[in-house]
């Protein structure tokens, strides 16, 4: 999967609904153990550097309308001079590319301006966020779940202590929690950080949906993002 991909098709709601009725049947593969490739002992390696979650204050003074935006959901304080936001942004909108979206802004210029537009969430009308904070660095990791009726899907972002930031990919599956119904992987995940990207893995197996909107098997997946090359990839583990 490309890095830049997101997962939000317009066949998504039916696609979590089917996941929905037949997650009864879905079998969910025990544990393996790491297969010893340099990948599995980077990731292990880095799993003992946990990032660390961020309680973010609200932003009290946000004014999204003066950036031309609307319905902000969330406004809260990364740093003294900005902010991360959930809005709409017609302005942004494209036939593929539209609904709520994460906003990055900086306030404490003169003329407050936005420096990161994420993708659209299409038809969510709910969107929320969790940010992690690097070990070692000033970066952070966002992890930004879509919901309707249903999980509609989670973007990650990576802003780097210097550089721009950018998407670095999305989780395209689904937790299954305590009583086998469809959640949203954040709450199951565990980031961590090295010098050269990050790794996120979970508590639970993911299940992905097909492009025939079924959903496949339950899996132990983990995802790494190398910071260098921008590449963004899925594990199994």
């Amino acid at each position: 999967m490309s890095g830049q991909t997101v997962g939000h098709t317009a066949g998504l709601m039916g696609a979590c609904l089917a996941l929905t009725l037949a997650l009864g049947s879905v079998p969910v593969q025990a544990d393996t153990q790491p297969r010893g490739s340099a990948y599995q002992q980077r990731l292990a390696s880095a799993d003992s550097s946990p990032a660390t979650p961020l309680a973010l204050p609200r932003a009290k003074d946000f004014n999204g309308s003066s950036l031309g935006l609307s319905d902000c959901q969330v406004a809260q304080q990364l740093t003294p001079g900005s902010v991360l936001a959930v809005c709409r942004d017609k302005k942004a909108d494209r036939r593929n590319d539209r609904g709520l979206r994460l906003i990055l802004a900086r306030s404490d210029d003169e003329r407050p301006r936005i420096i990161l537009r994420g993708p659209g969430g299409g038809d969510a009308y709910t969107a929320t966020f969790t940010a992690f904070a690097l070990p070692h660095s000033a970066g952070q990791i966002l992890l930004v779940d879509f919901a309707a009726e249903f999980h509609y899907g989670t973007q990650v972002f990576y802003l780097p202590e210097e550089g721009k930031p950018r998407l670095a990919g999305s989780i395209d599956g689904v937790a299954l929690d305590d009583d086998q119904e469809a959640a949203s992987p954040t709450r199951y995940a565990r980031v961590s950080g090295d010098p050269g990207g990050f790794n996120i893995r979970f508590d639970r197996p993911l299940v992905r949906i097909g492009r025939d909107g079924l959903p496949g098997e339950a899996q132990r997946a983990s995802y790494r993002y190398e910071a260098a090359a921008g590449r963004w990839t899925r594990n199994k583990n």
